[in-house]
């Protein structure tokens, strides 16, 4: 969902019924991040050339709460 100019990659992906966050180096390398007290997803949906990162995530009574990552 997020490119910089920087070409770091920002998004999410499904594995076993939950959302996880990723964060994609220049390189390939890969990270991933789940926020506290998430419980069945945490979504990255836009990010910045200053490397921050706007997503949400759910915990598990499916309240949904925003969040700003800094590298």
């Amino acid at each position: 969902y997020g490119i910089n100019a920087k070409g770091l990659v920002a998004g999410y992906y499904y594995r076993n019924y939950r959302v996880h966050g990723f964060l994609r180096s220049p390189k390939g390398k890969l990270a991933t991040f789940n926020a506290p007290h998430s419980g069945d997803a945490t979504q990255f949906y836009a990010m910045n050339d200053n490397d921050l990162i706007a997503g949400f995530s759910t915990d598990g009574q499916n309240h949904a709460r925003g969040f700003i990552l800094t590298p």
